[in-house]
């Protein structure tokens, strides 16, 4: 099962290929690997860009259970909720407090509720004061938040842009690392949202993503292309094809 889009793992793999060759052949291995049995992934069609080689196979988590009401963190307040998240390691990367408070800045004049999460090694004290539209938690279930999340400011780890696409909300990505500039440029390539290079512009990508119903359209389309595909139980039955081939 790939932890990312597979037509990126291939990027990485053909990059890495010529390292590995020789470390390869010093344990008696051939300088190129064989080919792989199948692929597992939880990436739809349109998140993973280029159809990758045959063999591929894409699956769907389990359906989330119903919504229920989050904590009244806003007293009353019923202004659209914007999702802050940065993952669970950015905290403890040194992008903590820094970038977080830089967003907070910038998207609490929109007239929204902001629910930030900051993940277990970070504190939300170190945050500051924050304003009455605001509040930190370490962190909260995704799957809980998204339901009531009208769009969601994020790094663009696959999990979380998966998460928020199924949920079939619009994305303004941050990216920091890693797989994270590729998900952020398959976002807004195909319009479920707006890469971002830095943190000033995200007060203008959530406004954008609040007022233009083609955002939210296009991650509808994507939820649904989601929805599709086989649940990831069956993947079982496709190993168990495979080692008896």
């Amino acid at each position: 099962m790939g932890i990312c889009a597979p037509s990126l793992e291939a990027r990485f793999l053909d990059a890495a290929g010529p390292a590995l060759a020789p470390l390869r052949e010093r344990v008696g291995l051939p300088a190129e690997p064989a080919p792989a049995g199948p692929y597992f992934t939880l990436a739809p069609p349109s998140l993973d860009g280029p159809e990758p080689e045959a063999g591929l196979l894409r699956f769907r988590d389990p359906a989330s259970p119903a919504a229920a009401p989050l904590p009244d963190w806003w007293h009353g307040d019923r202004s659209p909720l914007v999702y802050l998240t940065l993952g669970s390691v950015a905290g403890s990367m040194g992008f903590f407090p820094g970038v977080y408070r830089a967003a907070i800045d910038a998207l609490a004049p929109l007239g929204v509720r902001v629910l930030v999460t900051t993940g277990r090694d970070a504190d939300p004290a170190d945050l500051g004061p924050l304003p009455a539209n605001v509040h930190a938690e370490r962190w909260v279930d995704q799957a809980a938040v998204l339901p009531h999340a009208a769009a969601m400011a994020c790094h663009g780890g696959f999990g979380t842009v998966l998460g928020g696409l199924a949920a079939g909300v619009p994305l303004a990505v941050l990216p920091l690392f890693a797989d994270q500039p590729y998900n952020a440029a398959r976002v807004d390539a195909i319009g479920a949202g707006i890469a971002l290079d830095g943190p000033e512009g995200i007060a203008d990508a959530v406004h954008a993503l609040l007022e233009e119903p083609a955002y939210v359209a296009r991650a509808w389309a994507v939820a649904d292309e989601i929805r599709s595909l086989p649940p990831v139980d069956e993947a079982v039955l496709a190993i168990r094809e495979y080692a008896h081939a």
